[in-house]
């Protein structure tokens, strides 16, 4: 399993039929930009609209975790 990891492939581990877990390689893992998740949104049809008191809740969650993020942890 591990191999397949190290390969770049997302393994699933599952619980009597379900998904639980999954197991992915920390170097290949990234976040998605927030322009490339409202592309997604947009492609799939939302017509969820962004305000002003999204942008500002945003920019408050983003300045309250400055630490640097510790990926052993």
């Amino acid at each position: 399993m591990l191999e397949l990891v190290q390969d770049g492939a997302d393994v699933i581990i599952e619980h009597d039929g379900s998904p639980v877990a999954i197991v992915s390689s920390i170097e290949q893992r990234r976040g998605r930009l927030l322009s490339e998740s409202i592309n997604l949104a947009m492609s799939d049809g939302s017509t969820t609209t962004l305000d002003g008191g999204f942008a500002r809740d945003l920019e408050d969650i983003i300045n309250s975790h400055r630490e640097p993020l510790n990926r052993q942890a």
